[in-house]
């Protein structure tokens, strides 16, 4: 992979994230953006599906070992 394409790739993942945690703002899942670790995933509101849960998941959190 080349220098470019990596730049690309980690503006697209930044850009991704944050048009995620902009609609759990704006579903009002969570109040603030520091609700999600720098190190999570943010979920996407329109492709998770919570059932009949009261339990909004917000983000996945990566486990290092």
């Amino acid at each position: 992979m080349t220098r470019r394409s990596e730049k690309q790739s980690r503006f697209l993942a930044v850009k991704e994230r944050n048009r995620r945690v902009e609609q759990l703002l704006a579903k009002k899942w969570i109040k603030s953006h520091t609700e999600i670790p720098d190190d999570a995933i943010p979920v996407d509101p329109d492709k998770i599906n919570i059932g009949r849960s009261y339990f909004h998941p917000i983000c996945y959190i990566l486990s290092a070992k």
